[in-house]
């Protein structure tokens, strides 16, 4: 639901900031390869924290069957404000999908 909402947002770069979703069993890096999917669907850069769900989630942006969106991989939460920092502009979103602290340290 929020990936589609971030999705209407018509002003400027959609941009979300994700290390995946965690303790899913073994359904994770299926619903994973999901999520990137509804990002390649939604987004104009998708920013992913870490390595535990990478893989997944850039493997459904990529086979997503249309134009990816732009894919930044940063190993840390702090990495990733220094993208954003770099690259916001007036009128850009970002959404901060599971923001947990001990997954984005």
């Amino acid at each position: 639901m929020a990936m589609e909402v971030l999705g209407a947002m018509t002003n400027g770069k959609r941009i979300v900031v994700t290390p995946g979703m965690i303790e899913l069993g073994e359904r994770q890096y299926e619903l994973n390869r999901e999520l990137g999917v509804n990002i390649a669907k939604n987004v104009d850069v998708a920013i992913v924290v870490g390595e535990y769900n990478r893989d997944a989630i850039v493997e459904g942006i990529e086979n997503a069957g249309i134009q990816p969106p732009k894919v930044v991989t940063v190993d840390s939460f702090a990495a990733a404000q220094q993208e954003l920092a770099a690259m916001l502009q007036s009128g850009d979103t970002v959404l901060y999908e599971n923001d947990l602290p001990d997954t984005f340290k």
